[in-house]
């Protein structure tokens, strides 16, 4: 049964409760390697059918091999969701600290005199260097946007959701970031 990957902590339990899986499925391959030697003995001897035991052997390492590449499978999508998931978070939370930033920046307090005029200038050099450590942040999220974009845009209309949603995302931070930056700097050249 598949669980619907809505948030990021879902896909995180997703994720813990294939590993149990992928571990269950490692654990058998072993068994699997026994049972495939003992078959070849079983078959060697002239006592038991060979033909019966090639058929159950074949059926047995067929529908193991069919589990393992369903593991490996959901294991791909639920990495991909989870990137999906992160890179929104990542969105949201510097969306968040833009708005936070963009209120102490675009403010028209110059101090009322030279002491308050001092600590609004170490104030804004706080935030200059937290947008540049943010834009860095930001410069690091854009290729994962644009891996995910590029990737689900060619899958099906499921993921072309999730591209455009991803798009949407990025298209409305891209001004937020943008205004909050010139705003820094528009205060800077005022000051």
């Amino acid at each position: 049964m598949k669980e619907k990957s809505n948030d990021l902590s879902t896909v995180q339990n997703q994720r813990k409760k294939l590993q149990l899986l992928e571990d269950d499925v490692a654990a058998h391959a072993d068994r699997l390697v026994q049972l495939n030697e003992l078959a070849e003995k079983c078959m060697a001897s002239s006592q038991f059918d060979p033909v019966e035991i090639e058929q159950k052997r074949s059926n047995i390492n067929d529908r193991f091999e069919l589990v393992s590449d369903m593991t490996k499978d959901r294991r791909k999508q639920l990495d991909d969701v989870f990137k999906y998931h992160q890179l929104l978070r990542d969105i949201s939370e510097e969306e968040t600290w833009m708005r936070e930033k963009k209120i102490l920046v675009h403010t028209q307090d110059y101090g009322k005199d030279l002491t308050g005029v001092h600590n609004l200038t170490k104030k804004h050099k706080r935030i200059e260097n937290e947008i540049q450590s943010h834009e860095k942040r930001i410069e690091a999220v854009r290729p994962i946007a644009e891996e995910i974009m590029k990737k689900h845009t060619t899958d099906g209309t499921t993921h072309q959701l999730c591209a455009r949603q991803v798009e949407r995302c990025f298209g409305t931070r891209a001004p937020n970031w943008d205004e909050c930056a010139d705003g820094h700097y528009a205060v800077r050249c005022r000051g």
